[in-house]
């Protein structure tokens, strides 16, 4: 008689190759999930830039102007002609230029500072610092420009 070799898996070799799976399984389910849960962080940090982004050219298109001590009233901006202007612009959620609110941005909070600045090359009082700060919830981003005298 001819001894033959059986081929194929044992029902030990089977187990083990099923744990191996589910735990792999297992990672892989937890790395999906801490990815889902934070996958819409990324559009927020975008939502925040470009709102800040939208602010900072709104305020250093105006003519140049020294900061102003009383803050703009209401969420409007069309009345402020100078950089300076801006300065102590606040508003809880996003509005246009009329005051208009943004549909789905009121969970962002947009504040502006305009402060007299020292840049090398330029004559004292003839630079202004621009700070847009837009916040959700704990989330904060902030942007600087600069705008000098013609």
């Amino acid at each position: 008689m001819s001894s033959r070799r059986a081929t194929g898996a044992t029902l030990v070799e089977l187990i083990v190759a099923i744990v191996i799976m589910g735990v792999a399984l297992a990672g892989l389910t937890a790395a999906f999930r801490s990815t889902s849960r934070t996958s819409a962080d990324p559009m927020i940090s975008r939502q925040m830039l470009a709102i800040a982004e939208s602010m900072m050219e709104e305020a250093l298109l105006q003519p140049y102007g020294p900061p102003v001590s009383t803050p703009p009233a209401g969420p409007a901006r069309d009345t402020l002609t100078t950089v300076g202007g801006f300065n102590g612009y606040a508003s809880h959620g996003v509005y246009t230029s009329h005051g208009d609110p943004v549909p789905g941005l009121d969970g962002y909070n947009v504040a502006v500072a305009v402060q007299q600045a020292t840049l090398s090359g330029v004559a004292n009082g003839d630079a202004l610092k621009v700070t847009v700060t837009v916040t959700r919830g704990s989330d904060i981003f902030a942007l600087n420009g600069w705008r000098t005298q013609p």
